[in-house]
């Protein structure tokens, strides 16, 4: 392989949905990119104007737009996730970049391999850090929890890293490079003869305005506490009414009450919300690990001494078959602009009165 050339990283854009915006993972593993040296964004198809702008004002300082005979799209094929790792083999071979970045998650985790068979180099999956030391790219993952970091170091060939969604932050560049972003369009002839997998069916995806997990502002979920996978239907009404998305615990999605890419835990997703609203979830090392990028966390539990409280921001001691009810209510209310009248619009800063419900803050 040829000298790796330390002003080229490599990262694969990855969209929120078949054909929609660029993921916030995306532009914020270019932020990382940007520590490491020229961050070259790889994305398959052409891209839109939004595309190069909002790549651009993330950091990339060149984007390389591959396509192949019959063009590929995301979602289109089931065959693309073979057509990203061609991309991404073919401009390493072209490039010899210092690494190549992709968001975990189960499509980031299948490319990430299948680059790394091809190139033949060491991989390193679900970092949260990297950076540069005096014997390389150093890896940092985390283990047991999150209660101890790993170190780690590939030492052979490109450095193929999958880095978890929650753990790097999306941050627009200081300095405007859009007005000098370069945009290559590569044509692949020959797409690889490493076969993919063969669609077998299609079911249409039901229709949602909900962000993805990963990525959502607010984040509604539930655990054993919840009781049923009826209850999670209340759950569900509550994050449309907050516009957030639906999570779950290992164990709910274990019961089968959530679907198995709403669970939020270290072998899951972890999530970093502004708001996060966890219901009958008890609060596992591995589940407060997942959700230790949330920026406010509200909790609603029967049990005082749940795990949950000890990282919650605000604690409602409860039956959430009454306080979620109610929640639902005064939102519906403030919406139409007719508080109940026992609500105020703006409580007061320092309230006082009586409470049927125990709250800790």
């Amino acid at each position: 392989m040829e000298a790796v050339d330390p002003a080229v990283t490599l990262v694969l854009v990855q969209r929120r949905s078949p054909g929609g915006a660029v993921s916030w993972a995306t532009l914020g593993l270019l932020a990382v990119a940007e520590r490491l040296g020229t961050p070259v964004a790889v994305l398959c198809g052409l891209p839109s104007a939004d595309d190069v702008d909002l790549l651009g004002r993330y950091g990339a300082e060149r984007i390389m737009a591959v396509t192949a005979p019959g063009n590929l799209t995301a979602g289109s094929e089931a065959g693309y996730e073979g057509f990203e790792a061609d991309a991404i083999v073919e401009l390493a071979r072209r490039l010899t970049p210092n690494a190549i970045l992709i968001a975990a998650g189960r499509e980031g985790q299948v490319t990430a391999a299948r680059v790394a068979v091809r190139l033949e180099s060491g991989i390193i999956t679900d970092a949260t850090d990297l950076r540069q030391s005096p014997d390389g790219l150093l890896a940092v993952q985390e283990t047991l929890g999150g209660t101890h970091l790993v170190e780690s170091v590939v030492g052979h060939g490109t450095a193929v890293i999958t880095m978890r969604a929650a753990a790097v932050a999306a941050l627009p560049v200081a300095r405007s490079i859009t007005s000098r972003l370069i945009v290559e369009h590569i044509h692949l002839d020959s797409p690889s003869m490493v076969p993919g997998p063969r669609l077998l069916s299609r079911t249409p995806k039901r229709a949602t305005t909900r962000s993805p997990l990963a990525e959502a502002d607010v984040v509604v979920a539930g655990g054993r506490g919840v009781g049923s996978a009826e209850g999670f239907g209340l759950l569900a009404r509550l994050a449309d009414a907050l516009g957030g998305c639906l999570g779950g615990t290992h164990t709910a999605e274990e019961l089968g009450w959530c679907p198995t890419h709403a669970r939020i835990s270290l072998p899951g997703t972890q999530i970093r919300p502004r708001l996060y609203l966890a219901t009958g979830v008890s609060g596992s090392v591995r589940h407060r690990a997942a959700i230790r990028g949330s920026k406010t966390v509200v909790a609603v539990d029967r049990d005082p001494a749940a795990p949950i409280f000890r990282v919650a921001d605000f604690g409602v001691i409860g039956d959430l078959q009454q306080v979620l009810p109610a929640l639902l209510e005064e939102i519906r209310q403030r919406r139409a602009g007719n508080p109940p009248d026992n609500l105020t619009a703006d409580p007061p800063e320092d309230p006082t009165g009586p409470s049927d419900l125990s709250v800790e803050a």
